[in-house]
């Protein structure tokens, strides 16, 4: 029988305040990984905004991304398990997007790499968004529509909280 341990990063090892895991924590981490504790992350998180925060860490276990929808292996560095939005739904969503006039960042893998397909910045949020990840190593921000051979994994929406109740009503 094998146990796997899993934690959170969000709320959980990452504070909402630093955005980064303790030096403590991160000595803690590395001691349970070199007594070969199984441990695994979870975390809504993409690999971009994930990049600094392994940082002095020997991750040897996989980290569940992008809330479940991949796996992401850090000694390999491949993704597996991969889940995508059926077709119809994103057709539904991207309709309904449309006529609110609202973007979205919809993210896919394809051939191990992440890319991060949008139409517009629509407001200085998803500005800061964009500008905090679109150099960082882990994704491909692609200022167009997605090439109809991929599905997309996520997507996330930054708007008012009005407007995102509007569109899921």
């Amino acid at each position: 029988m094998f146990i796997l341990f899993v934690t959170s990063l969000d709320n959980n090892l990452l504070s909402n305040d630093s955005k980064e895991i303790s030096p403590y924590i991160k000595y803690k981490l590395n001691n349970l990984y070199y007594k070969n504790m199984p441990l695994a992350f979870a975390t809504t998180r993409t690999l971009s905004s994930l990049e600094y925060i392994f940082d002095d860490i020997d991750v040897n276990f996989p980290l569940v991304v992008m809330n479940g929808a991949a796996v992401y292996h850090f000694v390999d560095k491949i993704y597996d398990n991969i889940y995508t939005i059926p077709k119809e739904v994103t057709s539904f969503i991207d309709e309904e997007l449309i006529k609110e006039k609202m973007n979205a960042f919809m993210y896919a893998v394809d051939d191990n790499m992440l890319h991060c397909y949008y139409h517009h910045l629509r407001n200085e949020e998803e500005i800061k968004f964009y500008q905090e990840r679109r150099t960082n190593n882990f994704d491909n921000f692609v200022r167009a529509t997605m090439p109809k051979d991929l599905e997309a994994s996520l997507y996330i929406i930054i708007e008012e909280e009005t407007k995102i109740a509007k569109l899921i009503d």
